[in-house]
């Protein structure tokens, strides 16, 4: 390959990267911002605190049921 090929591909390669890494980020930031909304939310405090499972799932299973999130989770494998 000729010089300018590999330097023409290794930007592309260059914007690849940056576009995975920028999509890392908005996630890692999605992610921080989900679990301070919950961790902050009284019934959950109370949940957590009291070791009710089952009351947390009915908080928030109703939010991820038929959610197009895609983070690892498939709720129509989840019974209810």
């Amino acid at each position: 390959m000729s010089e300018l090929m590999l330097m023409v591909e290794r930007q592309e390669l260059q914007g690849y990267l940056n576009n995975v890494t920028t999509r890392l980020s908005e996630e890692a930031w999605l992610g921080e911002a989900l679990s301070a909304l919950v961790a902050n939310f009284p019934p959950a405090q109370q949940a957590c605190a009291a070791g009710e499972r089952d009351t947390l799932k009915n908080l928030f299973m109703p939010a991820f049921r038929g959610s197009t999130l895609t983070v690892g989770y498939n709720s129509s494998t989840q019974s209810a």
